[in-house]
C-alpha cells in the first residue's frame, strides 16, 4: 500500500510541475499531502489510543461547538447559527 501511495504522490508531483496553473495545483497538492500525513499519523498512533475515549471527546467537542453556535449571539448571523465560520452559507 505504501509503495502505491508514494507512486501516486510522485505522479501527482509531476502533474503539479507540468501544470499551467501552479497556484491551484499547489493548493490541491498541499491538501492531499496534509491528508496523507494525517492518515499516516493516525495509523502509527492509532494502535496505542483508547478509541472509545477519543469518540467521547470528539462527540463532546462537537456538541460544545454546536451549543456555542446555537446559544451565543456572537456566532449568529441574522438568527442563523454560523459557528466559528464567518458565513452561515459556507456548507450550504
Amino acid at each position: 500500500m505504501w509503495r502505491l501511495l508514494l507512486a501516486f504522490m510522485a505522479l501527482y508531483l509531476l502533474s503539479f510541475l507540468a501544470s499551467e496553473s501552479s497556484e491551484m495545483s499547489m493548493g490541491h497538492f498541499r491538501e492531499l499531502a496534509v491528508g496523507l500525513v494525517l492518515f499516516v499519523l493516525t495509523l502509527l498512533i492509532g494502535r496505542e489510543l483508547n478509541l472509545p475515549m477519543m469518540y467521547r471527546l470528539v462527540t463532546l467537542s462537537v456538541g460544545v461547538t454546536c451549543a456555542m453556535a446555537m446559544f451565543s449571539a456572537k456566532y449568529q448571523d441574522e438568527g442563523r447559527a454560523s459557528g466559528l465560520l464567518e458565513d452561515p452559507n459556507v456548507f450550504a
